[in-house]
């Protein structure tokens, strides 16, 4: 993975903040990536083994490290992650915008597929109302009327 442009939050993934002009190769252990998805605060990468990856601005990324900052160097996204192994989701697909996210994950056990969502909810494009949830801080599954998860 090689990355370039502002750094703004560590959404480079580099370790730092710093603006990269030409080309520079990320460096994290395990992180082999098939899929990279840039918004304006924050990057999504997906793996080889349909691991979501994230990097960037916090509030971007659900809190992933409790409130602890931006996340300077790829991290295994924690609320796909921390779960027992036959619980986990792969990820299908990742779509990002300025700040929010939208992934379809596929259950390890069972293959059913889901839409989740999560960050800013300013116009309602994370798929509920604006209204009652203006931002989205930890996944939101979408409800698909008239879809069925499995298959």
């Amino acid at each position: 993975l090689w990355t370039f442009g502002m750094g703004w939050y560590g959404r480079l993934g580099q370790g730092d903040m710093n603006n990269r002009y030409s080309p520079s190769q990320v460096q994290v252990t395990g992180l082999k990536a098939k899929d990279v998805q840039c918004g304006m605060y924050h990057t999504c990468i997906v793996d080889r083994l349909d691991i979501l990856w994230v990097c960037g601005r916090d509030v971007a990324l659900c809190h992933v490290r409790g409130g602890e900052g931006h996340v300077l160097q790829p991290e295994r996204f924690a609320p796909f992650w921390e779960q027992e192994e036959k619980e986990r989701r792969k990820v299908v697909s990742v779509a990002v915008g300025d700040q929010h996210t939208l992934a379809i994950t596929r259950s390890r056990e069972d293959g059913g597929t889901e839409l989740w969502a999560w960050g800013q909810n300013k116009r309602g494009q994370l798929g509920v109302s604006e209204l009652e949830h203006p931002r989205v801080d930890w996944p939101w599954r979408v409800p698909l009327p008239g879809i069925h998860s499995n298959g």
